[in-house]
C-alpha cells in the first residue's frame, strides 16, 4: 500500500510538474524504540502517508461578522468534528490569495498545530472554498489507501497524541512545524482494517455519546426535582399530616413565634442590637 502511494504521488507530481517533498523513512533504530504492530500493519510517517501537509495563512487578513468567505481558525476545529456556530468571514481578494497557498478541499484533515489547543483534529465536512489561519494545519491523504477518518480518530487519541504532541515547541505559545508534523509517526493498517477500526470506533463512541445525553438528561430531571422538593419544603408541603403531628409531638417541639422569640431573647442578653 504504501508503495502504490507512493507511486501515485511520484505521478501526480510529475503531471503538475511540481517536486514532491522527500520524506526519509523510520530507520531500525526508530523502529527498535516504537512498540511492535501486528502483521502488515506499519510504522510510517505522515510525511510518507500523506499526499500533502499544510497550513493555512501566516498572515492575519481583515475578517468581519460577515463576508464572502469563511475564515477558519483553531476556535472552530473541536476534536472531531467542525464548529461552524462562531465564524468570521473575509473577503473575495483575501480568500483568493490565501486559497491560492492553502486549497482546503473536502475530506482534509484540520489539525490544530498552534496554542493551548493543540493537537485537535476534525475531517473537513465542507464542499465548499474557505480560508484558514496558519494555526490550522491540513492532512491530505488518498482516500484509496488511506481512510480520512482513521487518521482524525488517530489524532485525537490520547495515546497517539502524546507521540505527536513530543515535538510541541514553546513554552509561552505551543508551535507545531509542518516538518515536525511530515516526520511524526503514524501507525498504518492495510485499507480493510481501517475501515473496519473506523466502524467499530464510531459504533462505540455513539454509545459513549447516548450515554452522555442521557447524563444529561437525567441531571435536568434531577435539577428540576431538587427545586421541587425546595419548593414544597419552603411551602409547608414537604411533610404530610401525620409527619407533621408526629414533629409536633415532639419533646423539643416549639412554634416559630417561641422560636423567634427566643432567638430575639438571646441576642439581647449577648448585648447584640436588634433591627
Amino acid at each position: 500500500m504504501l508503495e502504490h502511494i507512493r507511486k501515485e504521488r511520484e505521478e501526480a507530481a510529475k503531471t503538475s510538474g511540481k517536486k514532491t517533498k522527500i520524506v526519509k523513512s523510520l530507520t531500525e533504530n526508530d523502529l527498535s524504540e516504537l512498540p511492535r504492530l501486528p502483521e502488515k500493519w506499519l510504522w510510517v510517517k505522515f510525511g510518507e502517508a500523506c499526499d500533502k501537509i499544510f497550513d493555512g495563512t501566516h498572515f492575519s487578513p481583515k475578517n468581519n461578522p460577515q463576508g464572502d468567505y469563511k475564515y477558519i481558525t483553531a476556535k472552530n476545529i473541536k476534536g472531531g468534528y467542525l464548529d461552524l456556530s462562531d465564524l468570521s468571514y473575509v473577503t473575495k481578494k483575501d480568500h483568493c490569495e490565501i486559497f491560492s497557498r492553502c486549497d482546503v478541499k473536502k475530506g482534509d484533515i484540520l489539525y490544530i498545530k498552534d496554542g493551548a489547543t493543540t493537537g485537535k483534529a476534525c475531517m473537513n465536512p465542507l464542499n465548499e472554498e474557505f480560508s484558514l489561519l496558519s494555526s490550522v494545519g491540513v492532512f491530505r491523504v488518498n482516500e484509496k489507501f488511506i481512510s480520512p477518518k482513521y487518521i482524525e480518530h488517530y489524532l485525537n487519541a490520547e495515546v497517539t497524541r502524546h507521540q505527536v504532541l513530543k515535538n510541541v515547541a514553546g513554552v509561552a505559545i505551543t508551535r507545531l512545524t509542518l516538518v515536525k508534523l511530515n516526520n511524526s509517526t503514524l501507525i498504518l493498517p492495510p485499507n480493510e482494517e481501517q475501515q473496519t477500526i473506523v466502524l467499530e470506533i464510531e459504533t462505540r463512541l455513539s454509545i459513549c455519546d447516548k450515554v452522555e445525553q442521557d447524563i444529561e438528561d437525567n441531571l435536568v430531571i434531577a435539577e428540576a426535582l431538587r427545586q421541587s422538593i425546595l419548593k414544597k419544603a419552603f411551602e409547608g408541603k414537604l411533610l404530610n399530616e401525620r409527619e407533621l403531628e408526629e414533629v409536633r409531638n415532639a419533646d423539643d417541639w416549639e412554634p416559630a413565634e417561641v422560636l423567634v422569640e427566643r432567638i430575639k431573647a438571646e441576642k439581647v442578653r449577648d448585648g447584640k442590637k436588634i433591627h
